[in-house]
C-alpha cells in the first residue's frame, strides 16, 4: 500500500488518507468499521465487499450500512455457483439450506432446471438475486460479470441516491461487455420471466444501447401516462432507477 499511498499524496497534496488494517472476517470487523466512520462524521461512504463466495457478508449488515449513513454505496460480489449447483440437482437440500438466509426461492429455481439454456438460466437466476436483495437499499442493481467461461459472480451495486445509481449505469456503459444482463431492455430490465418472455443478452455496448432506446420509446410514455400525463424529472428518476 505504501507506494500507492505515496503516489496519491504526490498527485494530490491536499488529500487526507487514513488507513486502518483489520484482520478479522467482515462480520466481526464491521462494528469497529461502523464506529470509526461515525466518529469521523463521514456522510459519504463506499463499501467494497468483494467476498469469496456468498456467505461472508450477511444481508442484515448490508441493510445496516445503507440505513446508517446518509449517502452510502456498496459494491458487493456474490458467487452464483451454488445456484448453478442447485439447478444441476447437486446436493439441492444442502444448497437450499445455505441460501435460505438470503431469501431465495430455491424451489422455484429448481423447477426451471433442464428447461433453459445458459442465457435463459442467467436471466432467471439474476431475477432471483434481485428479489433477494432489492429491499436492502432504495436502489439495487445486480448484473453478471461477463465471464466467457461461465456465469459465476454478480457485482451488485447498492445506493441510497438515484444519482449514484445513475452514475453506476454510466460506468456500465463506459465499460461495455464487462458485465452482462439477460432478459429485456428498457425500464424493466429485471422483470424478465423466462416462463413468459423471450430475452436477449445485453452487454451495455452500442447495440445494447440502441435496443434500450427502442424499448424506452414504449416504456417512458407508458410510465408517464400512469402518473396522469405529467411527472417531475426527479420523480421519474426515483421510479425508473428503483426497478432496473
Amino acid at each position: 500500500m505504501q507506494p500507492l499511498l505515496a503516489a496519491a499524496k504526490d498527485a494530490t497534496p491536499k488529500l487526507q488518507v487514513r488507513i486502518e488494517y483489520l484482520t478479522k472476517p467482515f462480520e466481526e470487523a464491521y462494528p469497529a468499521i461502523k464506529q470509526l466512520l461515525q466518529q469521523g462524521r463521514y456522510r459519504n461512504v463506499l463499501f467494497n465487499l468483494d467476498q469469496c463466495g456468498h456467505s461472508h457478508v450477511e444481508r442484515n449488515s448490508l441493510v445496516d450500512i445503507m440505513r446508517s449513513f446518509a449517502s452510502a454505496e456498496i459494491f458487493y460480489t456474490f458467487a452464483i455457483e451454488p445456484l448453478l449447483a442447485f439447478l444441476r440437482k447437486s446436493e439441492p437440500q444442502l444448497v437450499a439450506a445455505q441460501l435460505c438466509y438470503l431469501g431465495f426461492d430455491t424451489a422455484d429455481l429448481g423447477a426451471l432446471a433442464g428447461r433453459m439454456n445458459k442465457n435463459a438460466w442467467l436471466g432467471a437466476a439474476e431475477r432471483s438475486v434481485f428479489e433477494a436483495f432489492r429491499n436492502c437499499a432504495p436502489f439495487v442493481s445486480p448484473f453478471s460479470i461477463n465471464n466467457p467461461d461461465g456465469w459465476r459472480y454478480w457485482l451488485i451495486h447498492f445506493a441510497n441516491s438515484y444519482r449514484a445509481r445513475q452514475e453506476y449505469n454510466n460506468v456500465l456503459h463506459q465499460n461495455s461487455s464487462t458485465q452482462a444482463h439477460f432478459g429485456r431492455s428498457g425500464l424493466h430490465m429485471l422483470s424478465y420471466d423466462p416462463a413468459h418472455d423471450s430475452g436477449a443478452l445485453y452487454l451495455f455496448d452500442l447495440s445494447g444501447r440502441h435496443a434500450a432506446k427502442n424499448q424506452l420509446s414504449e416504456d417512458i410514455p407508458r410510465l408517464v401516462s400512469e402518473f396522469g400525463d405529467a411527472i417531475g424529472i426527479g420523480d421519474l428518476y426515483e421510479n425508473i432507477y428503483n426497478t432496473i
